[in-house]
């Protein structure tokens, strides 16, 4: 399992989906923090992860388009694990969607830089 790997063998399974805004950002520092929300969130078994992974390919049992909130998108081109194809997607099909759709940012460096904004 991932969350028990060192951090060395942790990069040879992330590192080659890492764009380079992500190589960037994923620094010590950074790693730390993703490694220990890792962690926890497998603390107690790989349900939560199995029941996220089974409802990406299920129906939501909702269109986008029936969103009636203001809410804001935040995706950036250069994600290697959420392909920005879908962050369009959303951004044009969510009525009152402020989409941030950065031309600069991965998947790691988008948390890394704008966070704050969010």
């Amino acid at each position: 399992m991932l969350a028990n790997r060192k951090k060395a063998e942790r990069a040879g399974v992330v590192e080659p989906v890492l764009s380079e805004a992500d190589k960037a950002a994923n620094t010590e520092e950074v790693d730390a923090f993703f490694q220990s929300r890792f962690e926890e969130g497998f603390r107690d078994g790989i349900g939560g992860n199995t029941d996220d992974a089974l409802a990406t390919a299920m129906p939501r049992g909702f269109e986008p388009s029936s969103i009636r909130v203001r809410l804001q998108i935040w995706h950036g081109k250069h994600d290697r694990f959420v392909h920005f194809s879908h962050g369009r997607w959303l951004a044009a099909g969510i009525p009152k969607a402020e989409a941030h759709l950065e031309g600069d940012e991965g998947h790691i460096s988008m948390f890394v830089n704008r966070v704050s904004e969010v």
